[in-house]
């Protein structure tokens, strides 16, 4: 079977996830100036609630799919991969069924009593689909990119991200502009529930349950793409076999260990859920105009609070990491291959590669997002002036933990390829650690407040970063060579100059052009310096000018 490269795969899902991010950006960004920091409270709420259900039912399958996959494929045993794949539909699509029925049984009592957002629940009902149906979503990715083939997934992920901001904007729109123009059906509903919320959280609650909708729609089309791909790919003979029980322990095995440290990921956000509404709160007790500037209801402070920070700053701190992430995905096959063919210095090449690829993208980025926050809010969501001073300075923050998060990700996939997916798992537990104590400490405190969310994320990815970063060293017996360093200090020192120039060129352009043309050549400007002064000084240090160029996912020529 036809192998392809990590450039030729890292190209493929760099591409596709940068596709899949803008789209992304552009339902996320209007539904955020939809339905403001109230309603992307509710939105934010069906999310971090669902996340953990979908990390453990969810996130693992691919890596454990991929991961026998790539091992029966490197020994060319095609009846054990078409095993592989039917024993984890069924597997999985149990799994999933369970915890989506899991999710609608506890969504109101959930809403209510723990996230202190009771009308959120209408929107953690309809994303409840989603993890039955991205289970196996999830093990037909897995089979593909266990075989090295990164298309079915590009292309799935496209198709999800199109039908998400049709059908998710607009049915979020329409039911908004609805409600609005028909107070009756408002009162109607309220009479239906027997509740008396005002008027505007019902509308809220609607449309986001509405845009939910819209996403729970794109991810079944997703599925049927993944389904119809399969079945009409000739390619893999079909398993005569009887099913080996080994395969089902192996599969969870290898799973649970992954979906663990992403279920501890999902609880940091989770843990916002539950601690930003109650330490808001407790500002509000001890401080009752502290948030007066809103001019909004006390007893919508703290959701609107919470729904700026995750509306605005989070979207874009989420931007850069997902991308990022695509690297080490794309390695992950070449690297579980070479840990079954016994080839140490393959691995060791591949995570240097990896590394630093991963580093030339999201140094520059971190530090930009670091130096132009409020720049980039503002380009986004123009109207929303309040949640963009709820947020700013919160984003400037989570700027630097872009990078370490961005990294660690990285780093977390290929110990899993290693056949050490336990680590992540406990540098994850260890920062979410202090991700929560860091939160209930530092946003009670007025001074402080939502900034202290964003602290505590940015020192608890450095932490995890720092972990995961020697053990993957150990693990795969590198060391840091001279080339490594020299490369990470010249991004390092070039990314600060891109920052710089960036803020610079923002300030001497703000009379001459408008703020979006503005940000953008400020943009571009930074980008320029990064290149040039990456490329001036590597000449000046052989030792890291051939470590950067190989680094790069985008050669004049790839390895097919």
């Amino acid at each position: 079977m036809r192998k392809k490269s990590f450039v030729y795969n890292s190209a493929i899902l760099i591409i596709s996830a940068m596709i899949v991010k803008l789209i992304g950006a552009f339902f996320k960004i209007p539904l955020t100036n939809i339905l403001g920091g109230n309603g992307m409270a509710y939105f934010s709420c069906a999310y971090s609630i669902f996340m953990p259900v979908y990390a453990i039912s969810v996130t693992g399958l691919p890596v454990a799919v991929a991961k026998l996959v790539s091992e029966s494929n490197a020994k060319n045993d095609y009846y054990g991969i078409s095993e592989i794949k039917s024993v984890s539909i069924r597997l999985f699509s149990t799994i999933g069924f369970i915890f989506t029925f899991i999710v609608i049984l506890l969504s109101y009592h959930f809403c209510k009593y723990i996230a202190n957002l009771t009308f959120a629940w209408p929107s953690v009902v309809m994303i409840a689909p989603t993890v039955i149906i991205s289970c196996v979503t999830s093990v037909y990715r897995g089979y593909y990119e266990g075989l090295n083939d990164m298309y079915p997934t590009a292309i799935s992920q496209i198709i999800e991200s199109v039908i998400k901001i049709i059908a998710g904007l607009l049915f979020s729109y329409k039911s908004f502009e609805f409600l609005n123009n028909n107070p009756e059906t408002v009162k109607n509903i309220a009479d239906f529930f027997n509740i008396l919320p005002s008027e505007s959280e019902i509308i809220y609650s609607v449309a986001s349950a509405a845009a939910i909708t819209g996403i729970t729609l794109s991810s079944l089309l997703g599925m049927l793409f993944m389904i119809f791909k399969s079945k009409s790919d000739k390619s893999i003979i079909k398993s005569i076999k009887p099913t080996d029980k080994k395969l089902y322990k192996s599969l969870i095995r290898i799973a649970l260990p992954v979906s663990a440290g992403s279920l501890v990921t999902s609880l940091t956000t989770l843990s916002d859920l539950t601690t930003i509404t109650y330490s808001i709160e407790k500002i509000i007790e001890k401080s009752p105009d502290f948030f007066a500037f809103l001019n909004i209801n006390k007893s919508e402070t703290a959701g609107f609070v919470y729904g700026s920070f995750t509306g605005l700053a989070i979207t874009v701190f989420n931007l850069v990491p997902s991308v990022v992430n695509m690297f080490g995905k794309s390695i992950f096959p070449s690297i579980s291959e070479a840990k079954v063919l016994n080839d140490h210095n393959k691995i060791k090449a591949s995570i240097e590669k990896a590394l630093l690829t991963s580093a030339f993208f999201a140094i520059p980025s971190g530090l930009g997002i670091t130096f132009l926050s409020k720049e980039i809010l503002t380009f986004l969501f123009k109207d929303k002036i309040y949640e963009i001073l709820i947020s700013y300075k919160s984003l400037s923050i989570l700027g630097i933990g872009v990078i370490f998060l961005s990294l660690s990700t990285t780093f977390f996939s290929m110990l899993q390829a290693i056949g050490r997916p336990d680590i992540p798992l406990k540098a994850m537990i260890f920062g979410t650690i202090i991700k929560i104590l860091g939160n209930i400490v530092l946003i009670p405190i007025p001074e402080i407040n939502i900034n202290g969310a964003a602290i505590s994320t940015t020192v608890s990815y450095i932490i995890i970063f720092v972990i995961s970063a020697i053990s993957l060293f150990k693990e795969s017996d590198m060391k840091i060579t001279k080339s490594i360093k020299s490369s990470i200090e010249i991004m390092v020192y070039s990314s600060l100059l891109c920052g710089l120039s960036a803020r610079i060129a923002h300030s001497l352009l703000s009379d001459l052009v408008s703020y979006r043309i503005n940000l953008l050549l400020s943009i571009v400007f930074g980008g320029f310096i990064y290149l040039i002064f990456t490329a001036t000084i590597s000449y000046f240090d052989k030792s890291a000018v051939n470590s950067i160029k190989n680094s790069y996912f985008l050669k004049n020529s790839i390895e097919k």
